[in-house]
């Protein structure tokens, strides 16, 4: 899954079917560390502020 996500891979029947970009709208997952990682949609906008903040 991390890798299909990492790349917005999904193989032959993307054409039929869509990319991976198409049906996941938000990711959840517990890291080694046991630290919860919560990916969620934003707007360009707050992406773009986000990056200014670096």
């Amino acid at each position: 899954m991390g890798g299909m996500i990492n790349t917005d891979a999904s193989g032959q029947g993307s054409l039929v079917y869509g990319k991976i970009s198409d049906h996941v709208l938000s990711v959840k997952a517990i890291l080694l560390g046991g630290e919860v990682l919560e990916t969620y949609p934003m707007t360009v906008e707050l992406a773009e502020r986000f990056s200014q903040q670096q």
